[in-house]
């Protein structure tokens, strides 16, 4: 009798619906996957990289985690001021609604930003 109740025990833990874990939800996954955005963007962006975006440069707005808390502030965290002070980036993310404070990755790639934005 002991082992028919020892396999039942062992068939319930591992399923997650019977053990009383929940498996993750959508939201839970959704929200992990689009923080992994910020890891694939440069550890480190210099001030002076910000600074030095010129007039002409191509800036593109990418909205990630929309509706997500997002608990990672990415490569961007630090350059507020200087994503603010650069007319360049200031007024492309003016133009769509968004503020320098909403940047939380920026990627700098030749004649090219890719400005990643989240509202929090």
């Amino acid at each position: 009798m002991l082992k028919p109740a020892a396999i039942a025990l062992l068939l319930t833990l591992g399923n997650p619906v019977t053990s009383g874990v929940a498996a993750p939800s959508f939201a839970d996954q959704y929200a992990r996957m689009c923080a992994n955005v910020l890891n694939f963007l440069p550890r480190i962006v210099r001030k002076e990289q910000v600074a030095a975006v010129a007039p002409g440069t191509a800036v593109l707005l990418h909205s990630i985690c929309r509706g997500v808390q997002l608990n990672d502030f990415g490569n961007a965290a630090g350059l507020t001021r200087t994503i603010a002070r650069n007319p360049t980036l200031s007024q492309a993310l003016a133009r769509r609604g968004w503020r320098p404070d909403d940047v939380v990755g920026i990627n700098i790639h030749g004649d090219t930003v890719d400005l990643y934005v989240h509202r929090f």
